[in-house]
């Protein structure tokens, strides 16, 4: 039988017939069409998938934003082209097919979640629908539904019930993940902290984190077990208040609890390598965990937010916030008074009453209350009571055993204080203070004058002719600005004085620098404590003294 297949068919390829040369002609262009049918088919399906030209999917782009009917029906049913499309932030959850819209719950969250973070558009009533329609979507993708909820509750403003509906529907790993928790406090960080497991909370960069976005604020909700082990965290917690920048918060960690942290962990892993061994249904939660993780990748660095936050604070409002024993620690102590706290004299300890850092902060900070500083290691001590009154003139008075009115610690208080005399009462010539304040008022007049006659009658200045030549006539302006200690005339005349030592004649270096030798020796007062001659004489001046 096959050589007459091959004489039947060498025949009819041979014949000359015209019909079947038209079939035939007529089965290739057939064949051609049903070509170009699959090959469009194949395209279409290819849009579903990653591997498309650039041109076809932006084509398919642009027809899925102007409405699907524009698409072919194999793409426009392919659910995976919509997550594809979603994923470009191009669409709108209304954008999507009927059928998806309302019936898939996974797809509609990534159309809203995408043009939030993309396009930075919130559509919090579509995000409230999507999620009361299915509330199992929370369950199925927790960690990708979280921070969605957070931020549109940060930049929407919802109520806390939002987040009290949605949030505990999310299962406990969610607010155990640390990673996961980190990305929320970004978000939103009262909502995170609120929800985050307590056991995080032992954790220094959870702490860095919080502290970062809300300062002073995270001490609400920092558990008292943790401020009693971390006194430094909340001091620098502490620190951060009233302060318009506290982004650049690196918390200390002790060495100390750096070592029971190590150990802790070492216990955990061996904890959690008996329970693994014992755990049957270990490997969903490895899968759940790397999902999340993923996402956290994802989107670390995607969503628009403030690394900083603002919540205003009152420091009696952080008082209450702090565990009452923590206030005997001297770091504390030191960080409360440096924001402007009281001194606590029923709940600091007792040693830090000779504390002379703790009162140099109290100086500046809370002056009021520098009468707590006890009396013979501090108030009775010149060097620590001038630093204090170069720092507050106003605590000047609360030095004891004449302290109270030294004339070297009156300069200092003078000069740095012009209220200072408001706390005198030297209304009365008879009382105390207008002894003390007329007196000290001469002294000081005295030290300027004996400056003045020192450099008019002793030294002089230079010789008037290299004035003239230097200065075309002009009294040097470093003389003029008191920057060479000496005056540019005294009582309306110019000092042109050549002085009646030839020593000081043979140079202007030569000349200042024996001047201050002289000054020095003489006890004539000069340079900075000039200045606050001068300073104080004004202040006093200003009140009639």
């Amino acid at each position: 039988s096959q050589p007459a297949r091959s004489r039947s068919k060498s025949y009819t390829s041979g014949s000359g017939n015209g019909s079947h040369s038209s079939h035939q002609k007529s089965q290739v262009l057939t064949t051609e069409a049903r070509s170009r049918t699959k090959t469009t088919t194949t395209n279409a399906t290819n849009a579903t998938t990653q591997v498309i030209p650039t041109a076809t999917w932006n084509i398919l782009l642009l027809a899925a934003r102007a409405g699907h009917a524009a698409l072919p029906s194999p793409v426009q049913n392919k659910r995976e082209f919509w997550f594809q499309a979603a994923e470009t932030g191009r669409i709108t959850r209304s954008d999507l097919p009927k059928s998806f819209r309302h019936q898939d719950a996974r797809l509609a969250m990534e159309c809203l979640y995408q043009t939030a973070r993309q396009l930075h558009r919130f559509e919090p009533s579509a995000v409230r629908h999507v999620l009361g329609q299915h509330p199992h979507l929370l369950q199925q993708d927790a960690a990708r539904a979280l921070l969605p909820l957070l931020l549109y509750y940060k930049v929407v403003g919802y109520t806390d019930d939002f987040l009290s509906e949605h949030l505990p529907l999310l299962p406990s790993r969610i607010f155990e993940n640390k990673a996961l928790m980190l990305q929320a406090i970004r978000v939103h960080a009262r909502s995170a902290l609120q929800w985050m497991a307590t056991e995080l909370w032992d954790d220094a960069e959870i702490v860095q984190a919080a502290v970062r976005a809300m300062g002073a604020a995270a001490l609400e909700f920092l558990p008292d077990p943790v401020q009693l082990n971390h006194p430094e965290w909340v001091a620098q917690a502490i620190q951060c208040h009233d302060q318009d920048d506290y982004s650049h918060v690196v918390l200390l960690v002790t060495e100390s609890n750096h070592d029971r942290s190590e150990s802790d962990s070492d216990d955990d892993s061996h904890d959690n390598d008996e329970t693994d061994s014992q755990s049957g249904d270990h490997h969903s939660d490895d899968d759940d965990e790397s999902e999340d993780q993923e996402y956290i990748n994802l989107v670390a660095d995607d969503f628009p937010i403030d690394q900083q936050q603002h919540y205003p604070t009152n420091i009696w409002t952080i008082y209450n916030w702090i565990h009452e024993d923590l206030f005997l620690n001297r770091q504390v102590a030191l960080a409360w008074v440096s924001r402007g706290g009281e001194y606590l004299h029923d709940e600091f300890d007792e040693d830090l009453e000779s504390d002379a850092e703790l009162f140099l902060l109290i100086a500046e900070h809370n002056w009021c209350d520098f009468m707590f500083a006890d009396e013979d290691a501090l108030l009775s001590n010149k060097t620590f009571m001038a630093r204090a009154v170069a720092k507050n003139g106003l605590v000047f008075r609360e030095g004891r055993n004449g302290l109270a009115t030294d004339y070297d610690l009156a300069l200092i208080a003078f000069a740095n204080a012009p209220d200072l005399l408001d706390h005198y009462e030297w209304s009365c010539i008879t009382s105390p203070d207008f002894t003390f304040l007329t007196q000290f008022a001469k002294h000081v007049r005295d030290q300027i004058a004996q400056h003045e006659a020192h450099v008019h009658f002793v030294l002089g200045i230079l010789e008037h002719e290299e004035s003239n030549a230097s200065n075309n006539g002009k009294v040097d302006s470093s003389i003029v600005n008191g920057e060479r200690d000496i005056p540019p005339s005294i009582n309306g005349k110019e000092c042109t004085n050549t002085g009646h030592l030839d020593m000081l004649r043979v140079g202007q270096e030569t000349t200042f620098a024996f001047s201050r030798k002289i000054a020095g020796y003489a006890g004539v007062p000069k340079s900075h404590e000039l200045k606050l001659l001068r300073q104080a004489s004004v202040n006093l001046a200003a009140f009639g003294l």
